[in-house]
């Protein structure tokens, strides 16, 4: 029988949380795999370690393949993980890795998420060296696919908001969404206010394009994501670690 597409261009390794599969042409994880070294290693164990053990509801938002959900429920096996990874490709190795490693306490979401429901589209094309190329799962080119936002002209996916999920709890939140951090705390809010997660969050090179703003339906401009957590009252927000923001609620005594 002949092998699918995505049989072709998958590829594996054993990582120190577990194995990994993913698509042979991911150029961004994929290259640091390939290594040898499970993704973001350094950081989950240096940073995120202690606060996924005192978790017990977690929400992994952009979780790609994986790498971080792994990691968590690895590290703390008893707390319920709410995964969520737009893309079609991505996901199927989401799925696929947490089976391969016999992980069952990680609840998974074919979602983008953002601050309503509605069905949006992502980018037709990532940034590789200054210039813009489409994106293709199974060709011979390179892509880092953990790189792709919300957009225009590319897959159609459904986005969601946290506070439609009415958890019963949320002690930590993740979000890696390539710009569009603001939009999922917008649709966070009251989660946030409720039970003050501690939340990791990308800041780095990314901000939300006019094409996100469009989608959040908010005017274009630059956005923050600590000038949201500062008006829920988060005071502690440590940038030690590059491109990355930890934030929490601390209580001060006068």
């Amino acid at each position: 029988m002949a092998k699918s597409n995505r049989e072709l261009f998958t590829t594996s390794v054993n990582t120190k949380y577990g194995k990994i599969s993913f698509n042979k042409n991911e150029d961004g994880i994929g290259g640091v795999l390939l290594t040898g070294v499970h993704w973001d290693a350094d950081i989950i164990d240096n940073y995120l370690k202690s606060i996924v053990e005192n978790s017990k509801v977690i929400l992994d938002i952009g979780a790609h393949i994986g790498c971080h959900s792994i990691a968590y429920a690895k590290i703390n096996p008893n707390a319920i993980i709410h995964s969520f990874e737009m893309q079609t490709e991505m996901f199927y190795y989401l799925k696929m890795n947490l089976e391969d490693n016999n992980i069952s306490n990680v609840k998974i979401y074919n979602n983008a998420v953002g601050n309503y429901e509605g069905e949006f589209e992502t980018e037709i094309k990532l940034r590789d060296g200054g210039y813009y190329k489409p994106v293709q799962y199974f060709t011979n080119d390179k892509f880092n696919f953990g790189g792709l936002g919300l957009g225009i002209g590319g897959e159609k996916v459904k986005m969601i908001k946290i506070d439609d999920l009415h958890l019963d709890r949320c002690d930590f939140i993740k979000i890696d969404v390539e710009g569009f951090e603001y939009g999922v705390l917008l649709g966070a809010i009251e989660t946030i206010k409720k039970y003050k997660p501690i939340i990791f969050y990308e800041y780095a090179d990314k901000n939300m394009t006019p094409e996100m703003c469009d989608i959040a339906r908010i005017p274009y401009g630059h956005y923050n994501p600590k000038s949201i957590l500062c008006e829920l009252g988060y005071n502690d927000f440590d940038s030690s670690i590059k491109g990355n923001v930890i934030a929490s609620y601390k209580i001060h005594n006068s």
